[in-house]
């Protein structure tokens, strides 16, 4: 049993470092910008380091944290809405990221509509574009439509995707900038 466990860690380390590596090569995020994270248990997490770019990440660069500690040594601020995300759904992983035509496009929209047919099969209705008075606000605007999308675009910041599957919220990342840049273009 600890064996098949010591073989589920390193599978999830090595998913969330190569992950992210792929999402810096495509441009998704900025400096040390972004983050990744993976659900352990119930009450476990595995978070990126703060200060570590995409890029840089390795194993080492991510550490475990329990969802009861509200204010970690060594996460980024955005923990507290990894964490909020895991305490009020049952996702495994969270990628946040900065895609630049998204990121636009939250300056120009309230909502992003899918447009491209396969942009409305896998998004299906508008995604609410979510615009807090400061980024430590944006959980106060989240309710469980949101939750149940597994998408939270805030206004000016990027983009946090949640779910079971960490291939399918790479791809889901995808059709967001994609759907933007053809909706910037036709804006």
């Amino acid at each position: 049993m600890i064996y098949m466990n010591v073989v589920l860690l390193d599978k999830i380390l090595n998913s969330l470092t190569r992950v992210a590596r792929y999402l810096k090569e495509k441009n998704y995020v900025e400096a040390n910008g972004g983050n990744i994270s993976a659900r352990l248990s119930r009450s476990r997490i595995l978070i990126k380091r703060s200060g570590i770019s995409f890029k840089d990440l390795i194993p080492k660069h991510l550490i475990t944290v329990d969802l009861s500690e509200e204010n970690p040594p060594h996460v980024s601020s955005d923990y507290l809405i990894h964490r909020y995300i895991y305490l009020k759904t049952d996702a495994k992983y969270i990628i946040h990221v900065h895609p630049s035509n998204l990121v636009s496009i939250t300056y120009k929209l309230n909502e992003l509509k899918p447009i491209t047919y396969d942009s409305k099969v896998i998004l299906g209705d508008a995604i609410p574009i979510l615009n807090p008075h400061n980024h430590f606000d944006l959980i106060k605007l989240i309710d469980k439509k949101i939750l149940a999308k597994g998408i939270i675009i805030e206004k000016g910041h990027g983009v946090y995707v949640f779910g079971s599957d960490i291939m399918k919220l790479v791809n889901l990342i995808e059709v967001l900038e994609h759907l933007s840049y053809i909706t910037l273009k036709t804006i």
